[in-house]
């Protein structure tokens, strides 16, 4: 099972954002529904962007209505945000068990 997830698509790959239900279809299948967040990574990369914010927050919709944040692993944009927000969502949910 899985207590959380952490949905990440790469900004400038829009093959890695369109696979994501498909990613969230396989968790849902194996573990059942959990709570997640969405991630934007690589925005530190603007010049090369491929999928807009506005992309991001309608496949939040589409994926459950989860939290999105825009990150940056390489600068640490946002990073500590969404792991803190996954972190209270997954707290939240083994509480109210």
């Amino acid at each position: 099972g899985a207590a959380g997830a952490i949905y990440v698509y790469d900004v400038c790959r829009p093959e890695s954002y369109l696979s994501l239900v498909n990613w969230k279809n396989e968790l849902v299948k194996e573990c059942g529904e959990v709570p997640g967040v969405l991630l934007a990574n690589k925005i530190d990369l603007e010049e090369h962007r491929k999928v807009t914010h506005e992309m991001g927050e309608e496949l939040a919709m589409r994926l459950g209505g989860l939290p999105y944040f825009e990150t940056s692993a390489f600068t640490g944009a946002g990073v500590k945000e969404a792991f803190q927000k996954i972190a209270e969502i997954i707290y939240r949910t083994a509480t109210q068990k």
